[in-house]
């Protein structure tokens, strides 16, 4: 019931439905479970626009499916948390899980391994954009300095 209603964006329903899941399998010591409902519970708050919450119960999951050596799961947690923090602008975080995603694919042979290799790439390649800005910035900041010292325009 719960997936069916995040797939129809009734999102307060489904966030209902997952918590009373997720006690349901805390008590029942239903790990696998437990990790797929806090996952489920992420993409939620990743719709409402909640990122950090997202990264929480996403992180909870990861947690999870390490514990039980999933490693499929363990590299879709990875992923989500990447793309999440990519989301959210922050590209060293987002490049950190979705690195270790792509590398737990490769060790698995995940069919998604090429197009994740591309997201990591791409993310790569902004930040060393951002990087080079960051450099240039930096220089500019400095020569304008070095010739304020020497009463250079």
């Amino acid at each position: 019931m719960a997936n069916n209603y995040l797939q129809q964006g009734k999102y307060e329903q489904a966030l209902k439905q997952y918590e009373k899941s997720l006690g349901i399998q805390r008590e029942a010591g239903d790990r696998e479970g437990e990790g797929v409902t806090l996952n489920n519970i992420a993409t939620i708050y990743y719709e409402q626009d909640k990122p950090s919450k997202a990264v929480k119960y996403h992180a909870q999951a990861l947690a999870i499916q390490r514990e039980l050596g999933n490693r499929a799961r363990e590299a879709n947690s990875c992923w989500n948390i990447g793309t999440t923090y990519y989301s959210m602008g922050e590209l060293v975080k987002a490049e950190e899980y979705i690195a270790l995603s792509v590398e737990i694919a490769e060790q698995i042979n995940h069919p998604d391994l090429e197009n994740d290799r591309k997201t990591l790439e791409r993310v790569r390649a902004i930040l060393k954009s951002r990087w080079r800005l960051w450099l240039y910035n930096k220089s500019r900041t400095l020569l304008n300095w070095l010739r304020a010292v020497r009463g250079v325009e």
